[in-house]
């Protein structure tokens, strides 16, 4: 133990070497902390990327299935096209398109099979299938089901009683629209009425949007369908994300780190109350202790928020915005038990120098 009474005491190399030599001479001791720490800080990062990538995931395939699509209809008689596609055009609206049920039609590729030949008009395609951009057009669109049925692809003509149709757009209507799987798709200009109008609202606006949509078309005996009971998906996932059992878990680490140091000054109390016995300033001990927890509790910190950051990648959450919220869970959680530490230096140095060495082994 040196003596930190010398004019050149509160120099950081002295200081840095004297917490070196404290290091060093207690290597068990400071490694059992830096263990605790890392285990404490890597099990949040892990805990939280997971339970951020589940809820990503959800979030997504909610999305993907048409979690935020609503067709309206009519009890009697159809709904404006030109409305309908309108609605394209709304801030909170992502898509939105018309639906009119035609005849049944038969292909020379395939004589007695028949398929279910509906009309689509704005932005439909776009809705039954996030990948495609709708466009009107005399060309035919089908489903991949169908496609695969008849051996076409984008590209292929369509023998129909001796007259061929290009095939411009292969969709993917599943899984928003099975039953249209094996329709043929007709894109035109909204004019008339539709049977159904699909809107896909943004995400975040559906409420708003549903709300609006009487008035937008104005007429009686409207009727609104989510295309996913809303009773059976999750409706906000901000809100059930911000409401999670672990959304207060960095501060709950973050203790516990802090809880760790707390131990082990508590076992070096007397030892510190010599080097106040020395001649050195209580403020210069506050500071060593400082140094010396920083560097372990970092040090076991970084790798905690590493190992954590590995297994959860390992275990299947490797995206980006999943482990941005566990790195941010570790980092705060280090950050508050660092924080703890010059008050608990603070708080030893206005400890009485007698009760301290009452504390020190005979």
């Amino acid at each position: 133990m040196a003596r930190l009474s010398d004019p050149g005491c509160w120099r950081p190399d002295a200081l840095v070497r004297e917490a070196a030599a404290n290091l060093s001479s207690r290597r068990s001791r400071y490694a059992a902390l830096a263990l605790l720490v890392a285990v404490a800080v890597g099990a949040l990062v892990w805990a939280d990327t997971s339970a951020a990538g589940s809820a990503i995931d959800g979030k997504r395939e909610f999305l993907e299935a048409g979690g935020t699509v609503v067709v309206a209809a009519r009890e009697q008689g159809g709904l404006d096209a030109v409305r309908c596609a309108e609605l394209a055009g709304r801030p909170h609206v992502v898509a939105a398109g018309g639906l009119v049920r035609a005849e049944t039609v038969y292909f020379d590729h395939a004589p007695g099979t028949p398929f279910q030949a509906v009309h689509v008009t704005g932005d439909l395609l776009r809705v039954l299938d996030p990948g495609v951009s709708s466009a009107n057009g005399s060309g035919l669109a089908l489903p991949t089901a169908a496609a695969a049925e008849l051996g076409v692809v984008p590209g292929s003509w369509l023998g129909r009683g001796g007259i061929a149709h290009a095939v411009t757009t292969v969709v993917r209507p599943e899984p928003r629209a099975e039953a249209l799987s094996r329709s043929i798709l007709l894109p035109a200009a909204p004019s008339g009425q539709v049977d159904q109008c699909w809107v896909e609202f943004a995400d975040g606006q559906y409420d708003a949007g549903v709300k609006a949509l009487p008035s937008w078309f104005a007429t009686s005996g409207l009727t609104l369908t989510p295309l996913i009971d809303r009773n059976l998906g999750t409706r906000d996932f901000a809100t059930d994300w911000s409401r999670r059992p672990l959304r207060h878990g960095w501060a709950a680490a973050g203790a516990l780190v802090g809880a760790f140091a707390v131990l082990l000054v508590s076992r070096r109390r007397a030892e510190l109350a010599v080097y106040v016995l020395l001649g050195t300033s209580r403020v210069v001990v506050a500071v060593l202790q400082t140094v010396e927890l920083w560097w372990v509790m970092a040090t076991g910190g970084l790798l905690g928020i590493l190992w954590g950051a590995a297994v959860a990648s390992l275990g299947g959450y490797p995206g980006l915005e999943a482990m941005m919220h566990g790195l941010r869970a570790g980092a705060l959680a280090l950050a508050l038990g660092l924080a703890t530490i010059p008050l608990l230096a603070a708080w030893l140095i206005r400890t009485d120098l007698t009760a301290l060495l009452k504390e020190r082994p005979g």
